[in-house]
């Protein structure tokens, strides 16, 4: 009696067809992973930047803060980050700051991953207990709070990606950067600026597709 079964050439092929599925599918699944969990850190980051921002302006007696004084922002970087336990604080002082240059952080690079901004992060920057990063940047009559939803210590360390700005506009709102009203929009796979991917992250938290149309 003969026992019907596969042979070895046969098994093989098989093998290498799954081999070459696997390669072109699994980047995509893990590029899939990787933006839902930046996706949800990004939308949990928001919510607790909000909630703190709100008990700072109760503590301020309002919305209005001296934007161009570093008085003004120290007062406002030291209410806000006592809302987080176990917040530490990286100061002002170039010489204390969790970046390695305040005003040129090597650390990050814009959307496109192919410039350093030149953006100026020295109003105050602190660490959550959970290891997401806060950045304030006071000037122009704006006030910005960025977030590096997954630390500053690991990458991809690139704006749009999982580093995210949003301004505070004059009602006090914490809005979205590129969201209307708010000043940039800009968030492009295409261009050089060195603040590219400012705008980003109205679109990375309302667009679907945002997370897999990201520039490697």
């Amino acid at each position: 009696m003969y026992k019907k079964g596969f042979t070895l050439s046969e098994t093989l092929i098989t093998l290498g067809i799954i081999g070459v599925v696997a390669a072109i599918t699994l980047p995509s699944v893990i590029s899939d992973i990787k933006g839902r969990k930046l996706k949800a850190q990004l939308e949990r980051s928001y919510s607790i930047l909000a909630q703190g921002l709100s008990k700072t302006q109760e503590e301020m007696g309002g919305y209005t803060i001296n934007y161009n004084s570093t008085h003004g922002s120290t007062t406002f970087k030291n209410t806000l980050i006592k809302q987080f336990a176990n917040a530490y604080d990286c100061s002002t002082s170039e010489t204390k700051t969790c970046l390695s240059n305040n005003t040129r952080p090597t650390e990050y690079k814009t959307y496109t991953g192919k410039e350093l901004f030149t953006y100026r992060f020295d109003d105050g920057n602190f660490i959550l207990q959970d290891g997401t990063f806060v950045i304030i940047e006071n000037g122009d009559n704006r006030l910005e709070l960025t977030v590096d939803v997954n630390g500053k210590d690991k990458k991809p360390n690139r704006w749009g990606h999982d580093l995210f700005t949003f301004q505070i506009m004059d009602n006090g709102k914490l809005v979205p950067m590129g969201a209307e009203g708010t000043r940039s929009s800009l968030c492009d796979n295409k261009s050089s600026s060195s603040e590219n991917g400012v705008g980003c992250t109205y679109m990375a938290l309302t667009d679907k597709d945002y997370w897999r149309k990201l520039p490697n």
